[in-house]
């Protein structure tokens, strides 16, 4: 039996699997316009929607998806989507926390011995806070939910 994965960009080292795969299934692996770039083989059962390496990774190489699109759009995505859980997650523990991106790259670097390849995105101090304020104003919702139009 065989199932399809798709590789968005040329440069990318995985694909993502279009169907569930089981162990020993031949996965046929195309490009965004359906030409196939190769087939590799299931040594492990894997759900639909994961990706799969379709080159050797070493352990300190990156992985590629979605070529410079995902590195410079969809990195940075991922990267708030985590942090902005971080914060949820302190909050509901009683902690405190305040998401910081305006700070020198280079010294945090150096503070925290990163490697070269390493860039700092964010500093998120945690803490318990002396005092808890109380919540900002919101606008109410029918004034910044709009349905299918401006």
């Amino acid at each position: 039996m065989s199932v399809r994965a798709v590789v968005m960009n040329p440069k990318d080292n995985v694909a993502t699997l279009l169907s569930d795969v089981e162990v020993g299934a031949v996965v046929i692996v195309t490009s965004a316009d359906g030409k196939v770039v190769k087939k590799v083989e299931a040594v492990r059962s894997i759900p639909f929607g994961h990706k799969i390496a379709i080159t050797r990774i070493g352990r300190k190489e990156l992985v590629l998806k979605y070529g410079e699109l995902g590195r410079e759009h969809y990195s940075p995505q991922d990267a708030s989507a985590a942090i902005e859980n971080m914060m949820l997650a302190a909050t509901a523990l009683g902690l405190g926390t305040c998401w910081n991106s305006l700070f020198e790259k280079d010294v945090v670097k150096e503070m925290l011995n990163l490697p070269e390849d390493v860039e700092p995105f964010a500093i998120l101090p945690l803490g318990y806070p002396l005092k808890i304020p109380k919540p900002p104003s919101r606008r109410p919702l029918e004034e910044v939910l709009h349905w299918e139009t401006y």
